[in-house]
């Protein structure tokens, strides 16, 4: 199994934010509006484990994670901005057990 092994937690961070930036429709700046260092760190920590070098290790399948999860709470950040701007409408689905979002009806 491949694994990423980094010693610089910051700029692996960075990384990660470059790669989901590189994947979606989002640039670099939507994306930092949207999510802080910290936000990533924490998803970084919480996937990876220390390597005995020193440092920490991940396997591919945890970057996959980690770039989900940005792009999950960028996506979820864009659309609490739009239903706070009234331009959707947000309401809770009891049978999703999540939030639902549609376009306000023109």
């Amino acid at each position: 199994m491949e694994e990423y092994h980094f010693q610089n937690e910051k700029k692996f961070c960075h990384q990660m934010i470059k790669i989901v930036s590189r994947n979606t429709r989002y640039t670099l700046r939507e994306i930092k509006d949207c999510i802080n260092l910290g936000n990533v760190r924490a998803m970084v920590r919480m996937h990876s484990t220390p390597h005995i070098d020193g440092g920490f290790k991940l396997t591919v399948g945890d970057v996959e994670n980690i770039c989900e999860e940005i792009f999950d709470w960028v996506a979820g950040v864009e659309l609490a901005r739009l239903a706070a701007e009234d331009v959707i409408d947000a309401y809770w689905d009891d049978d999703k057990n999540g939030m639902s979002f549609k376009m306000k009806k023109q």
